[in-house]
Protein backbone atom coordinates (compact mmCIF):
# COMPACT_ATOMS: atom_id res chain seq x y z
CA UNK A 1 0.00 0.00 0.00
CA UNK A 2 2.94 2.34 1.05
CA UNK A 3 5.82 3.03 -1.21
CA UNK A 4 8.40 5.43 -2.40
CA UNK A 5 8.66 7.24 -5.44
CA UNK A 6 12.16 7.08 -7.47
CA UNK A 7 13.96 9.51 -5.60
CA UNK A 8 13.10 7.79 -1.67
CA UNK A 9 13.68 4.76 -3.19
CA UNK A 10 17.47 5.45 -2.99
CA UNK A 11 16.45 5.63 0.77
CA UNK A 12 18.17 8.58 2.59
CA UNK A 13 21.34 8.22 0.79
CA UNK A 14 21.08 10.99 -0.90
CA UNK A 15 19.51 13.51 1.38
CA UNK A 16 22.11 14.53 3.98
CA UNK A 17 24.40 16.41 1.61
CA UNK A 18 26.92 17.29 4.38
CA UNK A 19 28.91 14.23 3.97
CA UNK A 20 30.14 14.84 0.93
CA UNK A 21 34.43 15.30 0.90
CA UNK A 22 36.83 12.78 1.73
CA UNK A 23 36.15 10.53 5.10
CA UNK A 24 37.97 11.96 8.44
CA UNK A 25 40.74 10.38 9.93
CA UNK A 26 40.01 8.25 13.14
CA UNK A 27 38.89 10.81 16.00
CA UNK A 28 38.70 13.54 13.70
CA UNK A 29 36.98 16.57 14.86
CA UNK A 30 35.81 15.49 18.34
CA UNK A 31 34.50 18.64 20.23
CA UNK A 32 36.83 19.51 23.68
CA UNK A 33 33.41 18.80 25.14
CA UNK A 34 34.07 15.06 24.97
CA UNK A 35 34.32 13.73 28.59
CA UNK A 36 37.91 11.73 28.89
CA UNK A 37 36.05 8.79 30.01
CA UNK A 38 34.57 8.28 26.36
CA UNK A 39 37.35 9.71 24.28
CA UNK A 40 38.16 6.19 23.48
CA UNK A 41 35.09 4.91 22.55
CA UNK A 42 34.05 7.80 20.58
CA UNK A 43 37.16 7.76 18.22
CA UNK A 44 36.45 4.05 17.85
CA UNK A 45 33.04 4.89 16.36
CA UNK A 46 33.92 8.08 14.38
CA UNK A 47 37.27 6.05 12.47
CA UNK A 48 35.77 5.51 8.93
CA UNK A 49 38.11 2.37 8.50
CA UNK A 50 37.06 0.46 11.72
CA UNK A 51 33.29 0.92 11.07
CA UNK A 52 33.60 -0.46 8.08
CA UNK A 53 35.19 -3.34 9.37
CA UNK A 54 31.83 -3.47 12.43
CA UNK A 55 28.88 -2.80 9.52
CA UNK A 56 30.87 -5.42 7.45
CA UNK A 57 29.81 -8.41 10.44
CA UNK A 58 26.56 -6.10 12.05
CA UNK A 59 25.07 -5.74 9.13
CA UNK A 60 24.68 -9.29 7.98
CA UNK A 61 22.15 -9.98 10.88
CA UNK A 62 19.76 -7.35 9.40
CA UNK A 63 19.58 -9.57 6.19
CA UNK A 64 18.07 -12.85 4.63
CA UNK A 65 20.56 -12.24 1.47
CA UNK A 66 24.68 -12.42 1.20
CA UNK A 67 26.10 -8.97 1.15
CA UNK A 68 29.29 -7.01 0.91
CA UNK A 69 30.06 -4.00 2.74
CA UNK A 70 32.23 -1.41 0.02
CA UNK A 71 32.42 1.92 2.10
CA UNK A 72 31.91 4.00 4.98
CA UNK A 73 31.61 7.56 6.00
CA UNK A 74 30.71 9.28 8.92
CA UNK A 75 29.27 12.99 10.12
CA UNK A 76 28.96 13.90 13.95
CA UNK A 77 26.27 15.51 14.72
CA UNK A 78 28.24 18.46 16.49
CA UNK A 79 25.57 19.31 19.54
CA UNK A 80 27.80 20.63 22.16
CA UNK A 81 25.25 19.35 25.17
CA UNK A 82 25.53 16.03 23.43
CA UNK A 83 29.01 15.69 24.23
CA UNK A 84 28.87 16.87 27.96
CA UNK A 85 26.62 14.28 28.52
CA UNK A 86 28.55 11.90 27.60
CA UNK A 87 26.66 11.01 24.31
CA UNK A 88 27.35 10.33 21.00
CA UNK A 89 24.78 10.77 17.83
CA UNK A 90 26.74 10.48 14.16
CA UNK A 91 25.37 9.37 10.52
CA UNK A 92 26.94 6.78 8.92
CA UNK A 93 27.02 6.69 4.80
CA UNK A 94 27.30 3.05 3.65
CA UNK A 95 28.19 1.57 0.95
CA UNK A 96 26.67 -2.14 0.48
CA UNK A 97 26.98 -4.80 -2.44
CA UNK A 98 24.02 -6.86 -2.82
CA UNK A 99 22.33 -9.36 -5.70
CA UNK A 100 25.40 -10.12 -7.87
CA UNK A 101 26.92 -6.66 -7.32
CA UNK A 102 24.06 -4.21 -7.03
CA UNK A 103 25.72 -1.27 -5.28
CA UNK A 104 23.58 1.31 -3.15
CA UNK A 105 24.51 3.76 -0.32
CA UNK A 106 22.47 3.18 2.88
CA UNK A 107 22.22 6.10 5.70
CA UNK A 108 22.41 4.09 9.47
CA UNK A 109 22.34 6.64 12.71
CA UNK A 110 24.28 5.57 15.71
CA UNK A 111 23.46 6.28 19.03
CA UNK A 112 26.21 5.59 21.91
CA UNK A 113 26.33 4.56 24.72
CA UNK A 114 22.95 3.06 24.46
CA UNK A 115 21.35 -0.46 26.39
CA UNK A 116 20.41 -3.19 24.51
CA UNK A 117 16.62 -2.73 25.40
CA UNK A 118 16.28 0.45 23.00
CA UNK A 119 15.75 -3.00 19.90
CA UNK A 120 12.49 -3.46 22.28
CA UNK A 121 11.34 0.49 21.93
CA UNK A 122 11.58 0.02 18.20
CA UNK A 123 9.85 -3.09 17.94
CA UNK A 124 6.55 -1.41 16.62
CA UNK A 125 7.86 0.35 13.96
CA UNK A 126 10.04 -2.19 13.14
CA UNK A 127 7.20 -4.38 12.18
CA UNK A 128 5.34 -1.87 10.31
CA UNK A 129 8.68 -1.21 8.14
CA UNK A 130 8.94 -4.79 6.40
CA UNK A 131 8.96 -4.99 2.95
CA UNK A 132 10.14 -1.21 2.78
CA UNK A 133 11.50 -0.31 -0.55
CA UNK A 134 13.97 1.63 0.71
CA UNK A 135 15.40 -0.58 2.75
CA UNK A 136 15.75 -3.75 0.38
CA UNK A 137 18.04 -6.01 0.73
CA UNK A 138 18.01 -5.32 4.57
CA UNK A 139 14.73 -6.77 6.38
CA UNK A 140 15.38 -5.27 9.49
CA UNK A 141 15.76 -2.29 10.57
CA UNK A 142 17.73 -2.07 13.76
CA UNK A 143 20.65 -3.63 15.47
CA UNK A 144 23.13 -3.61 18.50
CA UNK A 145 26.72 -3.53 18.33
CA UNK A 146 27.33 -4.76 22.26
CA UNK A 147 31.41 -3.77 22.18
CA UNK A 148 30.65 -0.91 21.57
CA UNK A 149 27.19 0.10 23.16
CA UNK A 150 26.03 1.35 19.67
CA UNK A 151 22.13 1.43 18.38
CA UNK A 152 22.11 1.12 14.64
CA UNK A 153 19.37 2.41 12.99
CA UNK A 154 19.02 1.96 9.33
CA UNK A 155 16.54 5.09 7.50
CA UNK A 156 14.07 5.71 7.84
CA UNK A 157 14.52 4.48 11.69
CA UNK A 158 15.93 8.41 13.46
CA UNK A 159 15.22 8.66 17.49
CA UNK A 160 14.21 11.90 17.27
CA UNK A 161 11.75 11.92 14.02
CA UNK A 162 9.65 9.04 14.95
CA UNK A 163 7.03 10.07 11.93
CA UNK A 164 9.40 9.46 9.67
CA UNK A 165 9.22 5.59 9.82
CA UNK A 166 5.34 5.59 10.86
CA UNK A 167 4.58 7.49 8.18
CA UNK A 168 6.78 5.63 5.45
CA UNK A 169 5.60 2.21 6.58
CA UNK A 170 2.53 -0.03 6.85
CA UNK A 171 0.49 2.43 8.85
CA UNK A 172 0.98 5.94 6.95
CA UNK A 173 -2.54 5.82 5.69
CA UNK A 174 -4.22 5.08 9.15
CA UNK A 175 -1.71 7.93 11.20
CA UNK A 176 -3.06 11.05 8.25
CA UNK A 177 -6.82 10.07 7.76
CA UNK A 178 -7.79 12.47 10.35
CA UNK A 179 -6.07 15.06 8.94
CA UNK A 180 -7.49 14.97 4.90
CA UNK A 181 -11.10 16.05 4.37
CA UNK A 182 -11.83 13.67 1.57
CA UNK A 183 -11.00 10.67 4.71
CA UNK A 184 -13.55 13.31 6.65
CA UNK A 185 -15.87 12.79 4.08
CA UNK A 186 -15.67 9.65 3.92
CA UNK A 187 -12.90 8.34 1.58
CA UNK A 188 -10.30 5.81 2.58
CA UNK A 189 -6.58 5.81 1.16
CA UNK A 190 -6.19 3.56 -1.15
CA UNK A 191 -2.37 4.03 -1.96
CA UNK A 192 0.00 6.28 -0.54
CA UNK A 193 3.31 6.98 -2.39
CA UNK A 194 6.04 9.57 -0.56
CA UNK A 195 9.29 11.25 -1.56
CA UNK A 196 11.55 12.63 0.46
CA UNK A 197 12.93 15.98 -0.08
CA UNK A 198 15.07 17.16 2.50
CA UNK A 199 16.43 15.15 5.25
CA UNK A 200 18.88 16.02 8.37
CA UNK A 201 19.64 13.72 10.60
CA UNK A 202 18.43 13.55 14.48
CA UNK A 203 16.96 17.04 13.02
CA UNK A 204 14.32 17.93 10.42
CA UNK A 205 12.68 15.76 7.44
CA UNK A 206 10.09 17.12 4.52
CA UNK A 207 8.06 14.37 2.96
CA UNK A 208 5.96 15.43 -0.34
CA UNK A 209 2.99 12.33 0.03
CA UNK A 210 0.67 11.96 -2.29
CA UNK A 211 -2.97 9.64 -1.71
CA UNK A 212 -5.21 8.05 -3.83
CA UNK A 213 -8.76 7.87 -2.50
CA UNK A 214 -11.37 5.20 -2.78
CA UNK A 215 -15.01 5.97 -3.58
CA UNK A 216 -16.76 9.11 -4.56
CA UNK A 217 -13.38 10.74 -3.49
CA UNK A 218 -11.58 8.63 -5.84
CA UNK A 219 -8.48 10.63 -7.06
CA UNK A 220 -5.13 11.33 -5.89
CA UNK A 221 -3.84 14.63 -3.82
CA UNK A 222 -0.66 15.90 -2.84
CA UNK A 223 0.91 17.20 0.69
CA UNK A 224 4.00 18.09 2.25
CA UNK A 225 4.68 16.31 5.88
CA UNK A 226 7.37 18.27 7.64
CA UNK A 227 9.20 16.44 10.63
CA UNK A 228 10.54 18.19 13.69
CA UNK A 229 13.02 16.86 16.14
CA UNK A 230 11.52 19.40 19.04
CA UNK A 231 8.26 21.62 18.79
CA UNK A 232 8.86 24.27 16.94
CA UNK A 233 6.24 22.98 14.59
CA UNK A 234 3.16 23.29 16.90
CA UNK A 235 4.21 26.64 17.38
CA UNK A 236 4.54 27.28 13.58
CA UNK A 237 1.24 25.63 12.92
CA UNK A 238 -0.04 28.05 15.25
CA UNK A 239 1.39 30.79 12.96
CA UNK A 240 0.09 29.62 9.57
CA UNK A 241 -3.33 28.98 10.98
CA UNK A 242 -3.56 32.42 11.74
CA UNK A 243 -1.52 33.63 8.32
CA UNK A 244 -4.14 31.17 6.84
CA UNK A 245 -7.14 33.40 8.05
CA UNK A 246 -5.74 36.52 6.81
CA UNK A 247 -4.41 35.80 3.29
CA UNK A 248 -7.91 34.57 2.57
CA UNK A 249 -8.79 38.45 2.22
CA UNK A 250 -5.75 39.43 0.43
CA UNK A 251 -5.70 40.50 -3.10
CA UNK A 252 -2.33 38.74 -3.65
CA UNK A 253 -0.85 36.68 -0.90
CA UNK A 254 -1.26 33.18 -1.22
CA UNK A 255 0.30 30.40 1.05
CA UNK A 256 -0.65 26.24 1.43
CA UNK A 257 -3.42 25.94 3.54
CA UNK A 258 -2.19 24.55 7.04
CA UNK A 259 -3.62 20.57 7.70
CA UNK A 260 -3.11 20.13 11.28
CA UNK A 261 -0.36 19.11 13.63
CA UNK A 262 0.19 15.97 15.37
CA UNK A 263 1.99 16.62 18.85
CA UNK A 264 3.11 13.63 19.38
CA UNK A 265 4.97 12.97 16.18
CA UNK A 266 6.13 16.50 15.84
CA UNK A 267 4.60 16.70 12.20
CA UNK A 268 3.32 19.29 10.46
CA UNK A 269 0.94 18.54 7.51
CA UNK A 270 0.76 21.09 4.54
CA UNK A 271 -1.33 21.39 1.29
CA UNK A 272 0.76 21.03 -1.49
CA UNK A 273 0.77 24.81 -3.68
CA UNK A 274 -1.60 24.53 -6.97
CA UNK A 275 -0.08 25.56 -10.03
CA UNK A 276 3.20 25.61 -12.72
CA UNK A 277 6.01 27.09 -11.25
CA UNK A 278 6.21 29.70 -14.56
CA UNK A 279 7.83 32.07 -12.62
CA UNK A 280 11.49 29.62 -11.28
CA UNK A 281 11.10 28.51 -15.07
CA UNK A 282 11.18 31.62 -16.95
CA UNK A 283 13.82 33.26 -14.51
CA UNK A 284 16.17 29.71 -15.05
CA UNK A 285 15.90 30.43 -18.76
CA UNK A 286 17.06 33.95 -17.95
CA UNK A 287 19.70 33.31 -16.12
CA UNK A 288 21.02 30.89 -18.74
CA UNK A 289 20.66 33.04 -21.47
CA UNK A 290 17.97 30.54 -22.81
CA UNK A 291 14.94 31.78 -25.25
CA UNK A 292 11.63 32.39 -22.88
CA UNK A 293 8.51 29.68 -23.84
CA UNK A 294 7.00 30.77 -26.69
CA UNK A 295 3.66 33.66 -25.51
CA UNK A 296 6.14 34.67 -22.97
CA UNK A 297 7.97 37.69 -23.02
CA UNK A 298 9.89 39.64 -20.21
CA UNK A 299 7.33 42.40 -19.84
CA UNK A 300 5.27 39.36 -18.95
CA UNK A 301 7.89 38.27 -15.91
CA UNK A 302 8.59 41.64 -15.02
CA UNK A 303 4.86 41.63 -14.08
CA UNK A 304 5.26 38.61 -11.85
CA UNK A 305 7.98 41.60 -9.52
CA UNK A 306 5.07 43.69 -9.00
CA UNK A 307 2.76 40.85 -7.75
CA UNK A 308 5.78 39.48 -5.69
CA UNK A 309 6.21 43.02 -3.95
CA UNK A 310 2.50 43.48 -3.76
CA UNK A 311 2.64 39.78 -2.10
CA UNK A 312 5.43 41.08 0.44
CA UNK A 313 3.39 44.49 1.39
CA UNK A 314 0.09 42.38 1.86
CA UNK A 315 2.30 39.92 4.41
CA UNK A 316 3.98 42.72 6.18
CA UNK A 317 0.41 44.61 6.86
CA UNK A 318 -1.10 41.62 7.56
CA UNK A 319 -1.95 41.42 11.83
CA UNK A 320 0.20 38.50 12.23
CA UNK A 321 2.40 38.57 15.03
CA UNK A 322 5.21 35.60 14.76
CA UNK A 323 7.11 34.85 18.20
CA UNK A 324 10.82 34.82 15.74
CA UNK A 325 12.52 37.70 15.98
CA UNK A 326 15.23 38.74 13.78
CA UNK A 327 16.02 42.95 14.08
CA UNK A 328 19.53 44.09 12.68
CA UNK A 329 21.47 43.91 15.70
CA UNK A 330 20.86 39.94 15.61
CA UNK A 331 21.48 39.68 12.24
CA UNK A 332 24.74 41.46 12.64
CA UNK A 333 25.54 39.36 15.63
CA UNK A 334 25.01 36.01 13.62
CA UNK A 335 27.58 37.19 10.72
CA UNK A 336 30.01 38.33 13.64
CA UNK A 337 30.09 34.92 14.62
CA UNK A 338 31.10 34.06 11.16
CA UNK A 339 34.66 35.68 11.49
CA UNK A 340 36.07 32.40 12.52
CA UNK A 341 35.52 31.14 9.26
CA UNK A 342 37.90 33.73 8.06
CA UNK A 343 41.11 32.32 10.01
CA UNK A 344 43.55 29.23 9.01
CA UNK A 345 43.19 28.54 5.06
CA UNK A 346 41.22 31.76 3.62
CA UNK A 347 43.75 33.72 5.62
CA UNK A 348 46.82 32.03 4.11
CA UNK A 349 45.74 32.10 0.72
CA UNK A 350 43.31 34.84 0.14
CA UNK A 351 44.54 37.53 1.81
CA UNK A 352 43.05 40.21 0.87
CA UNK A 353 39.53 38.93 0.85
CA UNK A 354 39.88 38.24 4.33
CA UNK A 355 40.75 42.05 4.79
CA UNK A 356 37.33 42.67 2.45
CA UNK A 357 35.27 40.42 4.37
CA UNK A 358 36.23 42.21 7.91
CA UNK A 359 35.93 46.03 6.29
CA UNK A 360 32.38 45.07 5.22
CA UNK A 361 31.44 43.96 8.95
CA UNK A 362 32.80 46.59 10.24
CA UNK A 363 30.90 49.19 7.62
CA UNK A 364 27.96 47.25 8.75
CA UNK A 365 28.37 48.28 11.96
CA UNK A 366 28.69 51.50 12.07
CA UNK A 367 25.28 51.75 10.02
CA UNK A 368 23.40 50.10 12.22
CA UNK A 369 20.22 51.94 12.42
CA UNK A 370 19.01 53.56 15.56
CA UNK A 371 15.64 52.48 15.53
CA UNK A 372 13.27 49.71 13.42
CA UNK A 373 9.51 48.58 13.36
CA UNK A 374 9.38 44.96 12.82
CA UNK A 375 6.69 43.52 10.99
CA UNK A 376 5.53 39.97 9.36
CA UNK A 377 8.45 38.51 7.45
CA UNK A 378 8.93 35.39 5.38
CA UNK A 379 12.41 34.76 6.59
CA UNK A 380 13.39 33.52 3.06
CA UNK A 381 11.45 35.58 0.51
CA UNK A 382 12.67 34.80 -3.38
CA UNK A 383 11.81 33.91 -6.43
CA UNK A 384 12.29 30.06 -5.72
CA UNK A 385 9.91 30.06 -2.68
CA UNK A 386 6.98 30.71 -5.31
CA UNK A 387 4.77 29.19 -7.51
CA UNK A 388 2.55 30.73 -10.05
CA UNK A 389 3.04 33.82 -12.87
CA UNK A 390 1.86 37.17 -12.98
CA UNK A 391 -1.92 36.09 -12.14
CA UNK A 392 -1.24 34.70 -8.94
CA UNK A 393 1.94 33.94 -6.95
CA UNK A 394 1.53 30.99 -3.55
CA UNK A 395 4.73 31.33 -1.40
CA UNK A 396 5.91 28.18 0.41
CA UNK A 397 8.21 27.30 2.99
CA UNK A 398 7.43 29.19 5.51
CA UNK A 399 9.56 27.81 8.15
CA UNK A 400 11.32 31.05 8.72
CA UNK A 401 8.34 32.81 9.99
CA UNK A 402 9.24 35.92 12.47
CA UNK A 403 8.92 39.37 12.59
CA UNK A 404 11.86 41.29 10.52
CA UNK A 405 12.58 44.92 9.08
CA UNK A 406 10.40 45.43 6.09
CA UNK A 407 13.41 45.46 3.86
CA UNK A 408 14.93 42.21 4.96
CA UNK A 409 12.64 39.84 2.77
CA UNK A 410 12.93 42.60 0.10
CA UNK A 411 16.88 42.60 0.23
CA UNK A 412 16.68 38.75 0.24
CA UNK A 413 14.44 38.69 -2.88
CA UNK A 414 16.82 41.64 -4.80
CA UNK A 415 19.93 39.63 -3.74
CA UNK A 416 18.89 36.38 -5.27
CA UNK A 417 17.55 37.71 -8.39
CA UNK A 418 20.97 39.47 -8.85
CA UNK A 419 22.80 35.95 -7.80
CA UNK A 420 23.35 35.39 -11.94
CA UNK A 421 24.91 39.21 -12.82
CA UNK A 422 27.32 39.26 -9.74
CA UNK A 423 28.61 35.61 -10.89
CA UNK A 424 29.71 37.42 -13.89
CA UNK A 425 29.26 40.93 -14.13
CA UNK A 426 27.65 42.08 -17.30
CA UNK A 427 25.84 38.85 -17.80
CA UNK A 428 22.18 38.48 -17.47
CA UNK A 429 21.12 42.43 -17.98
CA UNK A 430 17.64 41.28 -17.40
CA UNK A 431 18.27 39.87 -14.06
CA UNK A 432 18.52 43.20 -13.61
CA UNK A 433 16.03 44.82 -15.26
CA UNK A 434 13.62 42.49 -13.00
CA UNK A 435 15.70 43.43 -9.51
CA UNK A 436 15.11 46.96 -10.54
CA UNK A 437 11.48 46.74 -11.12
CA UNK A 438 10.61 44.89 -8.21
CA UNK A 439 12.76 47.30 -6.14
CA UNK A 440 10.85 50.16 -7.32
CA UNK A 441 7.91 48.27 -6.77
CA UNK A 442 8.65 47.57 -3.31
CA UNK A 443 9.60 51.38 -2.13
CA UNK A 444 6.36 52.48 -4.06
CA UNK A 445 4.43 50.29 -2.17
CA UNK A 446 6.21 50.96 1.13
CA UNK A 447 6.90 54.78 1.34
CA UNK A 448 7.91 54.50 4.81
CA UNK A 449 11.48 52.53 4.21
CA UNK A 450 13.18 54.93 2.72
CA UNK A 451 15.80 53.29 0.05
CA UNK A 452 18.92 53.53 1.86
CA UNK A 453 17.42 51.20 4.87
CA UNK A 454 16.70 48.53 1.96
CA UNK A 455 20.61 49.18 0.70
CA UNK A 456 21.39 48.43 3.70
CA UNK A 457 20.10 45.39 4.37
CA UNK A 458 21.64 44.27 0.33
CA UNK A 459 24.91 44.94 2.13
CA UNK A 460 23.72 42.84 4.59
CA UNK A 461 22.71 39.96 2.60
CA UNK A 462 25.38 39.92 0.03
CA UNK A 463 28.00 40.17 2.98
CA UNK A 464 26.23 36.91 4.19
CA UNK A 465 26.72 35.05 0.84
CA UNK A 466 29.89 36.24 0.95
CA UNK A 467 30.81 34.75 4.26
CA UNK A 468 29.33 31.30 2.96
CA UNK A 469 30.90 31.23 0.09
CA UNK A 470 34.55 31.27 2.30
CA UNK A 471 33.87 27.69 3.15
CA UNK A 472 34.93 26.69 -0.12
CA UNK A 473 37.10 28.95 -1.35
CA UNK A 474 40.07 26.64 -0.85
CA UNK A 475 38.34 24.15 -2.91
CA UNK A 476 36.88 25.68 -5.73
CA UNK A 477 38.84 27.57 -8.45
CA UNK A 478 35.52 29.94 -9.02
CA UNK A 479 34.93 31.15 -5.28
CA UNK A 480 37.25 33.40 -5.17
CA UNK A 481 36.19 35.53 -7.90
CA UNK A 482 32.56 34.85 -6.86
CA UNK A 483 33.80 36.58 -3.22
CA UNK A 484 35.08 39.69 -5.39
CA UNK A 485 32.30 40.06 -6.99
CA UNK A 486 30.13 39.80 -3.25
CA UNK A 487 32.13 42.23 -1.85
CA UNK A 488 32.07 44.62 -4.53
CA UNK A 489 28.33 44.64 -4.81
CA UNK A 490 27.77 44.78 -0.69
CA UNK A 491 30.72 47.36 -0.47
CA UNK A 492 28.19 49.55 -3.28
CA UNK A 493 24.75 48.79 -1.74
CA UNK A 494 26.74 50.18 1.80
CA UNK A 495 27.75 53.26 -0.22
CA UNK A 496 24.92 54.01 -0.89
CA UNK A 497 23.17 53.36 2.43
CA UNK A 498 25.65 55.43 4.36
CA UNK A 499 25.06 58.42 1.14
CA UNK A 500 20.89 58.34 2.25
CA UNK A 501 21.59 58.52 5.71
CA UNK A 502 20.19 55.32 7.31
CA UNK A 503 18.02 55.96 10.18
Amino acid sequence: MTGPRDAAARGGADADRGGKGPAPSRGAGLPLATPSARRVLFERLTDPEGMREVFARELLRLTEEPIRVTGCKSKLRRRRSTFEEGRLQVVYKVGVEHRGGSAREFVLLGTAPEDPGFLRSEEQRSRSLRGHPAMAPFVRPAAYVEELELALRLFPLDPDLPALADLTGADGALLLSPYLRECRAGARIEGLDWDLRKYKPFNRAVLRLTASFSGAQARSRSFYAKLFCDDRGGALHEELTALWSAARGAQSLRMPEPLGYDEGRRMLLLSEAAGPRHLIDWIKCLENREPLPAGVDLARVERCMAVAAETLEELQRSPLRPRERRDFAGELACLEKERRVLRGPPQRLHPELVRAAEALLDRLGGLAPSRQDLLPAHGGFRHKQTVGDETSLTVIDWDGLCVADPALDAATFLTRLRQEPLREPGGAPEMERLAERFRREFLSRRPEVPPSRLALYEGLVLTEGLLRSFRRATRDEEMPRRIRSLAAAAGEALDRAREGGVA
